[in-house]
Parts: C-alpha cells; structure tokens; sequence
C-alpha cells in the first residue's frame, strides 16, 4: 500500500505537467548535452547548488 503521498509543485520539471506548466527545453537540452559528453556529474551539482536552501537532500 501506499504509506506517503507528498505534493511537489512543478515535480515534473524540466518535463510537462499538462496542462499545469510546459516542458522546459533549455533546461533539457543542458541535461542531454551533460550526458553526451559525460559532464552529468557537473550539472546535477550546478542544479543541486540552485536549489533553495531548506530542500532535503536527494
């Protein structure tokens, strides 16, 4: 069964929520061009680091 259900407001980004928000695509063509070229580690830091301060870590 289900023990927690959390609301995260815009948890889908950088992907859609239709109709709530669209896709953000900078955002996603950063996170594609990281994995290509094997620098997925220095993005998931910079998208960490522009998190507000409060946030658990994931």
């Amino acid at each position: 069964g289900v023990d927690h259900v959390v609301e995260v407001p815009q948890g889908a980004w950088p992907t859609s929520c239709y109709p709530d928000y669209p896709f953000d695509g900078d955002e996603l063509l950063d996170y594609v061009e990281a994995c290509a070229s094997g620098e997925f580690d220095s993005y998931l830091d910079r998208f960490l680091a522009s998190l507000p301060q409060g946030r658990e870590e994931f």
